[in-house]
This record gives structure tokens, sequence and C-alpha cells, in this order.
């Protein structure tokens, strides 16, 4: 009787005790998976945002190039046109009044991409005969 009673007493505290922690663990468990997957979700959100913002910027990027490279006037620059490297530490100053004629038309060119696109510090024309290097800083 009394190992009857022991056995009573060994299965009340199995059902009261292990069986609460067994259902506590299983809901932990699945609370993480449905944790995990809302933060791979976000983090997939997060790229894709990410890929969209890089995307817009190189396609505008590709627009003002081609913007610029195929401006009738710029598309003119030959050896005419005063060749500058720009060194670090040096600021080159093209906004003189002896720039007239060709370079002068595509010094007025760059100057009117640089108002409207005031996040770029410089532009830079290459051609055949020499580096042109516009200081856009404002």
């Amino acid at each position: 009787m009394r190992r009857i009673k022991n056995s009573k007493i060994l299965l009340a505290i199995f059902i009261v005790g292990i069986i609460p922690m067994i259902l506590f663990a299983i809901f932990q468990y699945y609370s993480y998976q449905h944790i995990s997957q809302l933060k791979e979700e976000a983090i997939e959100k997060e790229i894709l945002q990410a890929q969209l913002y890089i995307d817009t910027m190189f396609k505008d990027l590709d627009r003002d190039l081609n913007l610029l490279t195929l401006n009738p006037n710029i598309r003119q620059a030959d050896d005419s046109i005063s060749t500058f490297y720009n060194e670090v530490g040096t600021w080159i100053d093209l906004n003189q009044s002896h720039h007239m004629g060709l370079e002068g038309t595509i010094y007025a060119e760059i100057e009117r991409y640089a108002y409207t696109h005031p996040e770029n510090a410089y532009v830079y024309l290459g051609t055949i005969h020499g580096a042109l290097s516009y200081g856009l800083m404002k």
C-alpha cells in the first residue's frame, strides 16, 4: 500500500512539475522559431531596401553621366582647352574671366551640372588630349 502511495506521489510530482516544463520548452522553441523568422524577414526587407537604393543611385549616376557625355558642347572638347591635373591640397580656380570660347562653354555646362547636383564635389573630364578637372565645391 505504501508503495502504491509513493508511486502516486511520484506520478503527481511528475505531472505537476515535468509536464509543464516540457510544455514551456515547446512553447519557447516555437516562439524562438517565430521570432527568428520575423528577424529574417526584416533583414531581407532591409537588404531589399539597400539594393533598391543602390540601384536608384547607379541609375541616377548613369543618367547624369549620359547627360554630360552626350552634351554637344562637352563632346567638342579638343586639345584647345586647358588641361589641369588636380593635386592633393591644390585648388585650381577655373572660374576666371579668361575662359572663353569652347572652354568657357564647357565650364558653363559643368557649372550648371554642379548647381543641379550639389552632392558632387568634382567633375573630371578626361579627353584623349589630357584631363580637365573642375572643382565644384561651393
